[in-house]
Protein backbone atom coordinates (compact mmCIF):
# COMPACT_ATOMS: atom_id res chain seq x y z
CA UNK A 1 0.00 0.00 0.00
CA UNK A 2 1.35 3.43 -0.90
CA UNK A 3 0.62 6.46 1.21
CA UNK A 4 -0.40 9.83 -0.08
CA UNK A 5 -1.57 12.60 2.10
CA UNK A 6 -1.22 16.09 3.44
CA UNK A 7 -0.15 17.12 6.89
CA UNK A 8 -2.23 19.92 8.32
CA UNK A 9 -0.13 21.96 10.69
CA UNK A 10 -2.37 23.51 13.37
CA UNK A 11 -2.44 24.32 17.03
CA UNK A 12 -3.20 21.36 19.21
CA UNK A 13 -6.44 21.90 21.03
CA UNK A 14 -9.35 19.54 21.15
CA UNK A 15 -11.40 21.90 19.00
CA UNK A 16 -8.96 21.31 16.14
CA UNK A 17 -9.87 17.63 16.27
CA UNK A 18 -13.54 18.53 16.61
CA UNK A 19 -13.45 20.63 13.42
CA UNK A 20 -12.67 17.46 11.47
CA UNK A 21 -15.68 15.54 12.77
CA UNK A 22 -18.89 16.33 10.84
CA UNK A 23 -22.01 17.21 12.81
CA UNK A 24 -24.54 16.10 10.21
CA UNK A 25 -23.92 12.36 9.88
CA UNK A 26 -22.94 9.32 11.93
CA UNK A 27 -19.17 9.01 12.37
CA UNK A 28 -17.11 6.17 13.81
CA UNK A 29 -13.67 6.96 15.18
CA UNK A 30 -10.93 5.61 17.40
CA UNK A 31 -8.81 7.36 19.99
CA UNK A 32 -5.66 5.37 20.82
CA UNK A 33 -4.14 6.47 24.12
CA UNK A 34 -7.16 7.67 26.07
CA UNK A 35 -5.75 7.78 29.61
CA UNK A 36 -8.56 9.48 31.61
CA UNK A 37 -10.82 10.14 28.62
CA UNK A 38 -10.62 13.93 28.59
CA UNK A 39 -10.48 14.31 24.80
CA UNK A 40 -13.02 11.52 24.31
CA UNK A 41 -15.50 13.25 26.61
CA UNK A 42 -15.18 16.58 24.84
CA UNK A 43 -15.64 15.04 21.41
CA UNK A 44 -18.60 12.90 22.46
CA UNK A 45 -20.30 15.87 24.13
CA UNK A 46 -19.93 18.04 21.05
CA UNK A 47 -20.84 15.45 18.40
CA UNK A 48 -24.01 13.49 19.25
CA UNK A 49 -23.67 11.35 16.10
CA UNK A 50 -20.12 10.25 16.96
CA UNK A 51 -19.34 6.72 18.10
CA UNK A 52 -15.85 6.76 19.59
CA UNK A 53 -13.80 3.70 20.48
CA UNK A 54 -11.58 4.55 23.44
CA UNK A 55 -8.48 2.36 23.35
CA UNK A 56 -5.77 2.13 25.98
CA UNK A 57 -4.10 -0.75 27.85
CA UNK A 58 -4.34 1.07 31.19
CA UNK A 59 -1.51 -1.09 32.48
CA UNK A 60 1.98 -0.52 33.74
CA UNK A 61 4.40 -0.28 30.81
CA UNK A 62 8.14 0.06 30.42
CA UNK A 63 7.81 2.56 27.58
CA UNK A 64 5.81 5.74 27.14
CA UNK A 65 4.90 8.45 29.62
CA UNK A 66 2.34 6.27 31.39
CA UNK A 67 5.17 4.35 33.05
CA UNK A 68 3.91 5.34 36.47
CA UNK A 69 2.28 2.82 38.74
CA UNK A 70 -0.48 0.33 38.16
CA UNK A 71 -2.54 2.23 40.72
CA UNK A 72 -2.33 5.37 38.55
CA UNK A 73 -3.34 3.34 35.50
CA UNK A 74 -6.32 1.92 37.40
CA UNK A 75 -7.50 5.39 38.43
CA UNK A 76 -7.19 6.62 34.84
CA UNK A 77 -9.17 3.60 33.61
CA UNK A 78 -12.01 4.24 36.10
CA UNK A 79 -12.19 7.88 34.98
CA UNK A 80 -12.32 6.83 31.32
CA UNK A 81 -15.12 4.38 32.17
CA UNK A 82 -17.08 7.25 33.76
CA UNK A 83 -16.71 9.23 30.53
CA UNK A 84 -17.85 6.24 28.51
CA UNK A 85 -20.94 5.71 30.69
CA UNK A 86 -22.04 9.32 30.23
CA UNK A 87 -22.50 8.72 26.51
CA UNK A 88 -24.51 5.48 26.69
CA UNK A 89 -22.93 3.28 24.10
CA UNK A 90 -21.29 5.97 21.98
CA UNK A 91 -18.06 5.95 24.01
CA UNK A 92 -16.89 2.35 23.78
CA UNK A 93 -13.87 1.17 25.73
CA UNK A 94 -11.48 -1.47 24.49
CA UNK A 95 -8.80 -2.21 27.06
CA UNK A 96 -5.61 -3.56 25.54
CA UNK A 97 -2.59 -2.68 23.44
CA UNK A 98 -3.45 -0.86 20.24
CA UNK A 99 -1.88 -3.39 17.91
CA UNK A 100 -3.87 -6.20 19.53
CA UNK A 101 -7.32 -4.61 19.62
CA UNK A 102 -7.04 -3.33 16.04
CA UNK A 103 -8.08 -6.83 14.92
CA UNK A 104 -11.57 -6.10 16.31
CA UNK A 105 -12.17 -3.67 13.42
CA UNK A 106 -12.93 -4.45 9.78
CA UNK A 107 -10.86 -2.81 7.08
CA UNK A 108 -12.32 0.50 5.85
CA UNK A 109 -14.68 0.72 8.83
CA UNK A 110 -13.45 3.94 10.48
CA UNK A 111 -13.88 7.58 9.57
CA UNK A 112 -10.80 8.53 11.61
CA UNK A 113 -8.25 7.45 14.16
CA UNK A 114 -6.35 9.68 16.55
CA UNK A 115 -3.07 8.60 18.17
CA UNK A 116 -1.88 9.82 21.54
CA UNK A 117 -0.21 6.71 22.91
CA UNK A 118 3.46 5.69 23.04
CA UNK A 119 5.37 8.24 20.96
CA UNK A 120 8.51 6.36 19.96
CA UNK A 121 9.27 5.91 16.27
CA UNK A 122 8.74 2.17 16.52
CA UNK A 123 5.38 2.41 18.30
CA UNK A 124 3.95 5.22 16.17
CA UNK A 125 5.05 3.26 13.09
CA UNK A 126 3.30 0.13 14.35
CA UNK A 127 0.14 2.06 15.22
CA UNK A 128 -0.11 3.84 11.88
CA UNK A 129 0.63 0.67 9.92
CA UNK A 130 -1.96 -1.28 11.97
CA UNK A 131 -4.75 1.29 11.87
CA UNK A 132 -4.36 2.72 8.36
CA UNK A 133 -6.18 -0.17 6.61
CA UNK A 134 -9.13 0.43 8.95
CA UNK A 135 -9.77 3.90 7.49
CA UNK A 136 -12.55 4.41 5.00
CA UNK A 137 -11.47 6.07 1.75
CA UNK A 138 -11.33 9.80 2.48
CA UNK A 139 -10.84 9.19 6.20
CA UNK A 140 -8.23 10.97 8.27
CA UNK A 141 -5.81 10.28 11.06
CA UNK A 142 -3.82 12.42 13.38
CA UNK A 143 -2.29 12.66 16.78
CA UNK A 144 -0.50 14.68 19.41
CA UNK A 145 2.99 15.71 20.34
CA UNK A 146 4.62 16.41 17.02
CA UNK A 147 7.66 17.93 18.73
CA UNK A 148 11.36 17.12 19.17
CA UNK A 149 10.72 15.54 22.57
CA UNK A 150 8.72 12.83 20.81
CA UNK A 151 10.94 12.41 17.78
CA UNK A 152 9.28 9.13 16.82
CA UNK A 153 6.03 10.89 15.96
CA UNK A 154 7.78 13.48 13.82
CA UNK A 155 10.06 10.96 12.13
CA UNK A 156 7.26 8.55 11.28
CA UNK A 157 4.92 11.28 10.06
CA UNK A 158 7.60 12.54 7.69
CA UNK A 159 8.50 9.02 6.62
CA UNK A 160 4.99 8.26 5.52
CA UNK A 161 4.00 11.64 4.12
CA UNK A 162 7.19 13.57 3.27
CA UNK A 163 5.74 16.93 4.29
CA UNK A 164 7.09 19.88 6.28
CA UNK A 165 5.86 21.59 9.44
CA UNK A 166 6.27 21.11 13.15
CA UNK A 167 3.45 21.45 15.63
CA UNK A 168 2.09 19.54 18.59
CA UNK A 169 -0.85 18.16 16.63
CA UNK A 170 -0.82 16.64 13.21
CA UNK A 171 -3.55 15.54 10.85
CA UNK A 172 -3.28 13.59 7.65
CA UNK A 173 -6.01 13.38 5.08
CA UNK A 174 -5.35 9.94 3.75
CA UNK A 175 -5.66 8.85 0.17
CA UNK A 176 -5.06 5.12 0.05
CA UNK A 177 -3.77 3.67 -3.19
CA UNK A 178 -3.12 0.03 -4.04
CA UNK A 179 0.58 -0.87 -4.15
Amino acid sequence: MNYNGRITNRSCYWHEVLKRIPEDRPIVGVEVGVWEGNLSGKLLAARPLLTLWMIDPWQLTKTGWASRSQAACDVAYRRACEVSKRYRGRGRILRGPSQEVVTEFADESLDFFYLDAIHTFEEINRDIEAWLPKLKPGGWYGGRDFVDRWYGVERETYRINAAAGVDRTWFIESVLQPA
